[in-house]
């Protein structure tokens, strides 16, 4: 469950925040 709210998390930053690409991965 807490990975599912991260990806999400993850995927809404990187389309509100395109230029910040931390890498995560």
């Amino acid at each position: 469950m807490k990975e599912q709210c991260l990806l999400l998390r993850g995927k809404m930053v990187r389309l509100y925040n395109p230029f910040t690409q931390i890498p995560h991965s």
